[in-house]
């Protein structure tokens, strides 16, 4: 039982939970969300309405295409549904180009430069 997880009392009686995880949930202060205006990020749409979108960040080093493009291809598999890549020079920004154009998933640029 992942111990983030929200349950109403009667999807609690349903599932075969130990009195800690039981003890967790119940301390667990159920979440509400702010009033927000729907933005799309590509095809994912965030904000007021829309389910939350699971996003990460990439690890690798953005001027390295293919270990990028292999590292935001396990994201997605894992369900990642928009991906953050650092940008920290010009040569990265010129990669992200090449990034971009290799995949589908809504990339955003983490830029970590001046000009």
């Amino acid at each position: 039982m992942h111990p983030y997880v929200v349950l109403n009392t009667r999807m609690i009686a349903n599932l075969p939970l130990s009195r800690s995880d039981i003890a967790l949930i119940r301390c667990v202060k159920p979440m509400g969300r702010r009033k927000t205006r729907k933005i799309s990020v590509g095809t994912v749409e965030i904000g007021a309405d829309a389910p939350i979108a699971v996003q990460s960040m990439t690890k690798t080093d953005t001027r390295d295409v293919e270990a990028t493009l292999r590292q935001i291809s396990s994201l997605v598999k894992s369900g990642c549904e928009i991906v953050r890549v650092a940008i920290p020079d010009d040569e990265a920004a010129t990669a992200f180009g090449k990034i971009k154009r290799r995949t589908f998933v809504p990339l955003v640029a983490d830029i970590h430069f001046n000009h």
